[in-house]
């Protein structure tokens, strides 16, 4: 008789809907997030300043500012413990101050929504270039001969540049703010690089999922030079299962955690007729099983989730038979009709590392989290 194998694999949202666009750059994305804009403008010592006005991306719940980082000086009231503004309430005003030898202004802002969702956390990241040209000095203008003249200098493109996470990856979104266009390339830690020029005003953005145990990280190239490196934060909250490699098929043992949304669950076997479950936040896990005919076997999975922004999510999870299975033998006689189980002589479990699941070790069991990537609204 089989036994049920002890390995166990994430059920990744890794063809999960609507993940280009979900940036700090995208107001409508439905993950909490600070809104922010900004105006630069150059001082009379040659040095310059960025002006931030920061507000909250909703008026449904309370967002509080955790922690602010930034290089320069930032004076003004986006500060820790800074509540914001609702939209169209006012803003936060964050004036931060650069020398010279300054190419680019960072804000890295850290900020809660406790009420939403059962509570939420999210880091954004901005990126701004010094004014185009570069700052300097104030000084008293002299009259120049015209065969001193110097020659026209060719404009440095102004662009923005930024990253969002979810449970499965990240998004980097650039944008080109003059008419100096710039050719962005998105270079990943694992997978191929990306490149585009926007029109002005118009977004660059690429998604990149997780592919290994180490992370994720992104490097945004401008015109070739490197500018800016991004890195993956681990997303929000994504416990959602478990799904498992048995000897027979795969096994899924679902539910949803007490603080979030009721979700509907829907199973569809690669051979066989397709099942629905209605995972209610806190209860006991539900479980499945589909049996695999020869080595074949294919689940394709759906999730919505019955909150207001109508999150859904898909994957696809290719069964695995398992190198730990008994493997029944013929009988050594023929006065024998009963097959003969042989053991394995290997059995070590094997545990693969998806995105940034937590491992939970049960009865010699290594379980992961489904890894549960948030996504906008389907009508963004």
């Amino acid at each position: 008789m089989n036994r049920t194998l002890k390995r166990v694999r994430t059920l990744a949202a890794g063809i999960g809907l609507g993940l280009v666009g979900a940036t700090v750059f995208a107001s409508a994305a439905q993950a909490c997030h600070v809104e922010i804009d900004w105006d630069v403008s150059c001082a009379d010592d040659g040095g310059w300043t960025v002006a931030w006005h920061a507000t909250n991306w909703t008026g449904d719940a309370e967002g509080i500012i955790d922690s602010v980082e930034n290089n320069g000086t930032l004076t003004g009231d986006i500060v820790d413990g800074a509540s914001l503004p609702t939209p169209g309430s006012g803003t936060l005003e964050g004036v931060q101050t650069l020398t010279s030898e300054d190419q680019q202004a960072t804000l890295s802002i850290t900020a809660s929504w406790p009420t939403w969702n059962g509570g939420d956390t999210q880091t954004n990241d901005w990126s701004v270039p010094q004014p185009q040209g570069g700052c300097e000095p104030t000084e008293v203008p002299t009259t120049v001969e015209p065969s001193e003249s110097p020659s026209p200098e060719v404009p440095e493109p102004s662009v923005a540049v930024g990253s969002w996470s979810d449970c499965a990856g990240m998004a980097v979104t650039a944008i080109n703010e003059s008419e100096t266009l710039a050719e962005f390339t998105f270079v990943p830690s694992t997978g191929d690089e990306v490149s585009g020029t926007p029109e002005v005003g118009k977004e660059f953005t690429q998604y990149f999922s997780v592919e290994s145990e180490e992370g994720l990280s992104v490097t945004v190239l401008v015109n070739g030079e490197e500018y800016e490196t991004y890195q993956w934060d681990g997303g929000g909250n994504c416990e959602w299962g478990t799904v498992y490699d048995t000897c027979d098929g795969l096994k899924f043992e679902l539910f949803v955690s007490a603080d979030a949304p009721e979700t509907t669950v829907t199973l569809t076997p690669s051979e066989g007729d397709a099942v629905e479950a209605v995972l209610t936040p806190g209860a006991e896990p539900q479980v499945f099983t589909f049996t695999a005919s020869g080595d074949e076997l294919t689940v394709v999975w759906k999730a919505e989730e019955a909150d207001d922004d109508k999150h859904i999510y898909s994957g696809e999870i290719p069964w695995t038979k398992p190198g730990e299975c008994e493997e029944e033998v013929p009988p050594t006689s023929e006065a024998s009709t009963t097959p003969v189980a042989q053991l394995p002589t290997t059995g070590s479990s094997m545990t693969i590392m998806i995105s940034a699941a937590a491992a939970l070790v049960v009865a010699a069991a290594v379980l992961f989290f489904i890894a549960r990537r948030r996504r906008a609204a389907a009508d963004w």
